[in-house]
């Protein structure tokens, strides 16, 4: 019964962000100079959230072409 005396983490508030933020992120990202996981940690976003921002410009991108 550990678990039960374990402090559990608190979350984070929902942040909202402009399309352009998420797009300028994602840039970053697909630049190669950092990683996601480097740049999620520096811009304090969680990898997931740039993850899957990465993966819709990519789609974005793709659709264009």
């Amino acid at each position: 019964m550990a678990s039960k005396n374990k402090k559990r983490k608190q979350r984070r508030p929902k942040r909202t962000f402009t399309p352009e933020f998420r797009a300028d992120v994602a840039t970053l990202c697909q630049s190669g100079d950092e990683s996601i996981a480097k740049v999620s940690e520096q811009l304090d976003l969680t990898e997931s959230a740039v993850r899957g921002w990465v993966a819709k410009a990519d789609c974005l991108r793709a659709f264009a072409l």
